[in-house]
């Protein structure tokens, strides 16, 4: 991309907000010169101070979104945060709210429904109604946004061999222990015996043979630690995870939001990570807000957490298949000495008869993988966060959002909206999700 075309780009996104907010201030501005005070007298406002209060609230949110950038303390980062998140989504439904107003205004009075001009009551009322449409808009997708939802699909593999016979058992305490190196001789797959472990007490021990022709993936994406609300949310998305018994747990990127330094307690963070109980591991993927100046400390951070990060690498995993973790293509500040490469080269060395499965954060590069590929892992989109976001996610990815597999020949592609959210702390038509996959032996297919 040249330079030119990049400050192209940047004036033009800059006369579109800018656009965006002289409307909506407007429109504000006139909503509340038409506030009754008494009989006949509207509220007074200085257009000086409303044009000045206005603009400051827009540059606050500006800073918001660039705090990652910005010299400044945590507190200082943290409180524009809060600003910028939660000022971009009041002003994103002002905008579609007073937009929405205006066209039924223009369509009342071209059928005649509406006196032409607007009385100051139909213009108070309509604008009484914006405001609170968006306070019970913006209400909700904070709400909703702490609800989450789990996704499950069941993708069939060729190639996936049964499991070496491992074992676990389940001793009265939540989730399942499970012990490498316990052997046994063929039996039953489930059973209930007694037994006494160090530690434990005595009383009825499920002990079960996971011998199966079966993988239970747990996937999350768009994490996003340091954003609004991420670590209050972070103990309940882990009891979410070990919920589900996953033998493998996947983390598809932006599992940090662009600066490290954003998250208030690392410790208690890393230590709630650490928590996650997988047979086989949990394993991640950078994305592209996991990137720039502080993507050291994010990799020490990862490592305390017992996370195994795979930068354009992969594993095999329990001799069945192999996983590979790829850079992301896009990195905001960059990913230091590291650059992402070609998935052959990542490739170079590996069994040729494992089915491969790829993390790969962003879905704008699926097309890179073919044939040899079986599944394909990704996130990024968060399916647009918050309504219309949805309308343009699907117009810019072949796939935003769910399951798709171009033809026989190619992958099957599974692209969450992401367990977290990125800048405003809110969910409109979307979900934050937990994503089960479980994978089988046999013909392609999915349900």
């Amino acid at each position: 991309m040249s330079f030119i075309s990049v400050i192209g780009g940047i004036v033009m996104m800059l006369a579109v907000f800018g656009g965006a907010n002289y409307y909506v201030g407007r429109r504000l501005y006139r909503w509340m010169c038409v506030i009754p005070t008494g009989e006949s007298a509207f509220l007074h406002i200085s257009i000086p101070v409303s044009v000045g209060v206005y603009v400051a609230i827009v540059l606050l949110m500006v800073l918001g979104f660039a705090r990652s950038m910005l010299p400044v303390p945590a507190t200082v980062k943290n409180a524009l945060g809060w600003v910028g998140s939660y000022g971009m989504g009041v002003f994103i439904y002002l905008f579609l709210y007073f937009l929405a107003a205006d066209v039924l205004m223009l369509l009342g009075r071209l059928f005649r429904l509406v006196p032409s001009p607007v009385p100051p009551v139909g213009r108070f009322g309509a604008g009484l109604a914006v405001v609170l449409l968006t306070v019970a808009t913006v209400g909700y997708g904070m709400y909703h946004a702490g609800q989450i939802k789990h996704v499950a699909y069941e993708v069939y593999l060729d190639g996936l061999e049964e499991s070496a016979g491992a074992k676990r058992i389940k001793c009265g305490m939540p989730g399942w222990v499970y012990l490498d190196g316990l052997e046994e001789s063929a039996r039953p797959s489930e059973a209930c015996v007694k037994v006494s472990l160090g530690g434990v007490a005595q009383g009825d021990v499920e002990l079960e043979d996971v011998a199966t022709n079966e993988m239970k993936i747990v996937m999350i994406s768009d994490l996003h630690l340091g954003a609004l609300d991420s670590e209050e949310r972070l103990a309940g998305i882990v009891d979410e995870i070990n919920g589900l018994e996953p033998d493998l747990v996947c983390m598809v990127g932006d599992i940090f939001d662009n600066d490290y330094e954003a998250i208030r307690d690392p410790d208690e963070a890393a230590r709630l990570l650490g928590n996650i109980a997988a047979t086989y591991g949990v394993y991640a993927c950078l994305g592209n807000h996991d990137a720039g100046e502080t993507l050291g400390e994010m990799e020490k951070f990862l490592e305390r957490s017992g996370i195994q990060l795979l930068n354009d690498e992969y594993v095999v995993i329990d001799g069945r298949f192999i996983l590979a973790g790829r850079l992301d293509s896009s990195p905001i500040g960059g990913f230091g000495d590291m650059n992402r490469t070609e998935f052959a080269r990542v490739m170079e060395g590996a069994p040729q008869t494992l089915p491969i499965v790829v993390m790969d954060h962003n879905p704008a590069n699926i097309g890179e993988y073919g044939s040899e590929v079986d599944l394909v892992l990704c996130g990024h989109t968060h399916r647009g966060q918050i309504f219309p976001g949805s309308l343009f996610t699907r117009l810019m990815y072949v796939v935003d959002y769910g399951h798709y597999q171009k033809d026989d020949e190619s992958p099957h592609v599974i692209v969450s909206s992401g367990v977290g959210t990125w800048g405003m702390p809110m969910r409109v038509g979307t979900d934050c999700e937990i994503v089960s996959v479980t994978l089988r032996h046999g013909s392609p297919d999915v349900k």
